[in-house]
């Protein structure tokens, strides 16, 4: 004999409803296929091993490799004799002397040797400058400004002349 309950446990289960624990019951989640779900780009600092241009560099931000790119024009139609991305780094204190703390160090992004000029120019390319590059690039330039000339390079935003480079000589009388 059935019972009013089992013929009510039949009457749900065949409408689908599943009995999660003793008398509580539910509907199943409804299944559908699979759709691809689009996911949204996520905002990141361009890292180092995002970018590189053929020659096997890789470069820590797009403006680099941008800048790159536009230094290797130069070198194609003779204006450059060599070019390098972070080659070195220039001790601008050293505070071991004092204290155990590390040497304060500033590494250019590139340095160039340009065909017509005697001094060999180190060039820092930045989107963005935080107060501690400045202070780093000015301190470099104090104290290596006899080496070396120092340029500032930044890609134009705005204007007709948006895309472009602009290279700003840092300490130097012109």
């Amino acid at each position: 004999m059935t019972t009013a309950s089992d013929n009510a446990r039949a009457d749900l289960e065949a409408k689908g409803y599943v009995e999660v624990s003793p008398g509580n019951w539910r509907q199943p989640r409804k299944t559908t296929p699979s759709t691809p779900q689009v996911i949204k780009p996520v905002r990141r600092k361009v890292v180092a091993q995002a970018k590189a241009i053929p020659t096997g560099v890789v470069y820590k931000s797009d403006y680099e490799r941008q800048f790159a790119e536009y230094l290797e024009k130069y070198k194609l139609i003779g204006d450059i004799e060599h070019y390098q991305y972070e080659p070195f780094s220039l001790e601008l204190c050293d505070f071991t002397l004092v204290s155990n703390k590390t040497p304060t160090i500033y590494t250019p992004d590139f340095v160039v040797k340009w065909t017509d000029k005697d001094k060999i120019c180190v060039y820092e390319v930045k989107g963005y400058m935080f107060s501690r590059d400045s202070v780093r690039l000015k301190w470099a330039v104090w104290r290596y400004r006899d080496k070396y000339d120092f340029y500032l390079v930044t890609k134009i935003q705005k204007g007709m002349h948006k895309g472009n480079w602009k290279i700003k000589p840092i300490g130097m009388k012109v």
